[in-house]
């Protein structure tokens, strides 16, 4: 009686006809396993069905008993043809099932008319033949007492993960077939309720704490409920209307496969706090972390090579989790009793799993397709737990010093009062002195470095190089400065710098342009950095003219005569801040050492320009062409000087 419930018997006639055996199908019975029949091996893959059936009426075919010898998935196709035998008077349907096939075609032999049925893993799951999650269905509907005979191709594929065993198939009676279904809906149903209770509860108390643990742990419970719903199958369903998905599917899990256990490494580091509680296993989980990126690209690349090291892996992860859980149960780390129970029940799920298909245990639906989501449900639940009680151990550690704080405060509070408003006082004092030295610091800066230099040392406390496509370079040297050096007196030299170079910053000032540097007796600046006028070249030139035209004033007055040459270039620069203690603005590029050598190549008390300044100054000032001149290591350039 306790098989009462079996839909399917399967009865292998005496004699076969043809080679293709006739089952016939017994209301009384469920389930039938393990079919093998006879078949047809073809290893160039290249014959049509019909050729197929040719062979099987010349009995041209390989015998049953010689599958395993012969079975090689990796290559050709393989051909079965059986008859099916609907015994009872009235129509009924009942489902064959080809496991870890690549792609199933059916052709009903006994009516032509009726369509090629297919399935399988590589077929996109609109196209299945009663489809279900990534099962491999065909649907038979055969009309009372009637015979249908089917020739099946089975054709193997390359994924690592589902490799058939064999030529055998299961036969359901549809309405079982349909509860199975139906069942299994139910519980992964169950397990993905629990998923998502536990993602929505923790997402809140992440968006409330903030606390990377929680969001460490909500990328957990995405990673495995989509792992578990991808052993199950029903990614493929989920994701249906993306055709190409089962196509890349093994390639996807692969690489998500890989992200449950880093995640679990990170939450590891993070929740026991390995850095600082143990410190050697901090440094071992690092070189797991990264180890576990090679792999996943390993086993794509190179899955027989690299499999069996994963697998190894996998084994190294267990052991390596278990000891930093006991390790830290017996430190007394907080919420580690938690830890290391939520990671039993993983290791729980995981090797009943194991053990089922290696046979050391009962293979059935719980062992198989339920423990090892059963142990991972419970595995987040516990962390769950975990987390909570962190948080309330770290909230009546906190209370507590909280109380110990208010206590203290009292005894104090008395002295607090007294010296309440001379602190204040104090306070007011310094935040004006801060204020004050902020105002001057400020105005240093202003005087070293552009504004917006300034501000990007201040808001990120660095200053980004910045490419400047278009600006005017000047540079002004004075002759003879070496011979005024020994005439006079380092006070009188340096006195007389500062009055020539305090007049040039406030024509530089003037017209907009941002002073560089001075380099000895020269002065180096750059119009067009950080505007967006047009006209840096004009206002270089009109800036070089004042002061070729201070200097002759200021030589008819004085006994001292300084003549000075002036280099100008339009180009390209990068200007950027350099220097950790004592900041210091520049600008580099090709433009500023050509602008040089037209300073050198310049005559005193002239101002000399470079052609594409020139062509930006055009109508504007009187230029004389000098012709081209050679210029160390630019070689011949054209140069004019601007009449004034």
């Amino acid at each position: 009686m306790r098989f009462c419930k079996i839909l399917i018997f399967l009865c292998t006639s005496l004699s076969t006809i043809s080679g293709a055996d006739t089952l016939r199908l017994d209301q009384t019975t469920l389930e039938l396993e393990n079919i093998l029949l006879n078949f047809v091996y073809d290893k160039s893959s290249s014959l049509t069905h019909l050729e197929v059936d040719q062979l099987f009426l010349a009995d041209n075919y390989i015998h049953r008993d010689s599958a395993i010898t012969v079975f090689d998935p990796q290559n050709g196709h393989y051909w079965l043809k059986f008859s099916l035998h609907n015994s009872h008077n009235f129509d009924d349907h009942w489902v064959l099932n080809f496991a870890n096939w690549q792609r199933i075609e059916a052709y009903e032999i006994s009516n032509p008319e009726v369509p090629v049925k297919q399935t399988g893993f590589f077929v996109p799951y609109k196209e299945r033949d009663y489809p279900f999650a990534n099962k491999s269905h065909i649907l038979a509907s055969i009309k009372a007492s009637d015979i249908n005979t089917y020739l099946v191709k089975l054709v193997a594929g390359t994924d690592h993960t589902l490799v058939p065993s064999g030529l055998d198939f299961d036969i359901r009676h549809k309405s079982y077939q349909d509860k199975i279904n139906h069942r299994n809906e139910l519980i992964m149903g169950i397990f993905a309720g629990i998923f998502i209770i536990l993602f929505f509860y923790n997402l809140f108390i992440y968006l409330s704490t903030r606390d990377l643990e929680y969001l460490i742990y909500i990328g957990q419970i995405l990673a495995i409920s989509y792992n578990i719903n991808a052993n199950a199958g029903y990614n493929v369903s989920a994701l249906a209307n993306f055709e190409s998905f089962p196509q890349y599917r093994s390639l996807i899990e692969s690489f998500s496969g890989t992200i449950y256990p880093a995640l679990m490494i990170v939450f590891t580091m993070y929740f026991l706090n390995t850095k600082v509680n143990l410190p050697f296993w901090h440094k071992v989980l690092k070189f797991l972390l990264y180890s576990i990126a090679l792999l996943a690209i390993g086993v794509v690349v190179n899955y027989e090579i690299m499999g069996p090291i994963a697998i190894l892996f996998t084994f190294v992860l267990l052991v390596v989790f278990l000891t930093i859980g006991i390790k830290s149960v017996r430190k007394n780390i907080p919420s580690a009793g938690y830890y290391l129970t939520a990671y039993v029940f993983s290791v729980l799920g995981m090797f009943t799993l194991l053990f089922a298909i290696a046979g050391l245990i009962p293979s059935n639906d719980f062992t198989v397709n339920y423990a090892l989501p059963t142990g991972y449900a419970l595995e987040m639940l516990f962390f769950s737990f975990a987390l909570a009680n962190k948080i309330n151990t770290l909230k009546r550690k906190s209370d507590l010093q909280h109380t110990e704080i208010i206590h203290h405060m009292k005894e104090k509070e008395l002295m607090q009062e007294n010296i309440k408003v001379d602190l204040e006082n104090k306070v007011e004092e310094r935040t004006k002195e801060i204020e004050i030295e902020r105002q001057k610091s400020d105005e240093l800066l202003m005087n070293i470095l552009p504004e917006k230099s300034i501000y990007e040392l201040k808001t990120t406390g660095s200053s980004k190089s910045k490419v400047h496509e278009n600006v005017t370079i000047m540079f002004t040297d004075f002759k003879g400065f070496t011979h005024t050096t020994s005439v006079l007196t380092p006070e009188k030299l340096v006195s007389e710098l500062n009055d020539i170079f305090y007049e040039f910053d406030d024509i530089v000032e003037r017209y907009s342009i941002e002073k560089i540097k001075t380099i000895g007796d020269a002065y180096f600046a750059v119009a067009g950095l950080f505007d967006n006028r047009d006209d840096h070249a004009e206002r270089t030139v009109q800036t070089a003219i004042e002061m070729q035209e201070y200097l002759a004033k200021r030589n008819a007055k004085t006994k001292e005569q300084w003549n000075l040459r002036i280099g100008i270039h339009t180009g390209s620069v990068i200007s950027g801040v350099v220097g950790k203690k004592k900041f210091a603005f520049d600008v580099w590029g090709d433009s500023v050492n050509i602008a040089s050598r037209l300073e050198t190549k310049g005559e005193i008390n002239q101002i000399n320009i470079s052609a594409t300044t020139h062509e930006l100054i055009k109508g504007k000032f009187e230029v004389s062409h000098r012709g081209k001149i050679e210029a160390k290591g630019k070689g011949q350039i054209d140069m004019y000087f601007v009449k004034f």
